[in-house]
């Protein structure tokens, strides 16, 4: 948490930053809107193994935003994410004359702290609708790696943790990547909005697990954000 809170004090000074740079703007205020958002994921990661399971994950956080014009506003936010995937394989294991077939479900459970640039334009006469483009860069703060393992001939099924190990090497690999959304503004007051936003997060790079095989993050986000202008 305190990760989270650093990120987002750093996010603040650098659209200030940016805005600075700026002078032909037309709203003066450096900051435009403070967001609160939240949304729930659909991870459609890519894997080492062919079969790949759907996955919940979860994204919520804080924003800022500066208004450069009536069609055109540049967001920053700090988010808390969970990111994995859900894969499935068969293996079969020979022990004193004997082969054992077993299927195996393993779920990966990544979390991270992202930082979030999404430039955003505005559509329509009454600008409500929104579309844009922007990228992220995620700092891995925790990993849980669950396996339930299935013997096909009794049936019974196993729940094994596989986080033992060298964690601190797992979570020192980064994530970024590229990211388009859009969504529609619905006003509840003269000082507060709320936005409705279905955003496509694809990764850049690969997450190498305990396992010594590869992931990339690929979600699907329903978010909803709270908008309160100053």
């Amino acid at each position: 948490m305190q990760q989270f809170c650093s990120l987002f004090v750093c996010l603040c000074l650098t659209t200030t930053a940016l805005a600075q740079s700026l002078p032909d703007v037309r709203n003066k205020k450096i900051i435009s809107k403070y967001e609160l958002t939240a949304g729930v994921g659909l991870l459609k990661s890519d894997t080492y193994y062919e079969v790949n399971k759907n996955k919940i994950g979860y994204s919520f956080g804080g924003g800022i935003s500066h208004v450069f014009s009536k069609t055109f506003e540049l967001k920053i936010r700090a988010l808390y994410e969970l990111k994995g995937s859900k894969t499935q394989f068969g293996a079969g294991y020979w022990r004193d004359g004997v082969t054992t077939e077993v299927t195996s479900l393993i779920s990966t459970n990544l979390h991270y702290v992202t930082a979030a640039l999404m430039p955003t334009f505005h559509l329509l006469k009454n600008k409500r609708l929104l579309i844009g483009a922007g990228g992220f860069y995620s700092v891995m703060t925790r990993i849980k790696i669950y396996e339930d393992q299935t013997n096909e001939t009794t049936g019974v099924t196993t729940h094994y943790d596989r986080t033992q190990g060298n964690t601190r090497r797992l979570t020192s690999q980064r994530d970024f990547g590229v990211s388009g959304y859009s969504g529609y503004v619905i006003p509840l007051s003269k000082k507060k909005d709320l936005t409705f936003m279905l955003h496509y997060n694809k990764s850049l790079t690969d997450f190498n697990d305990g396992f010594n095989s590869w992931q990339r993050s690929n979600v699907i986000l329903l978010s909803a954000t709270l908008g309160l202008y100053r």
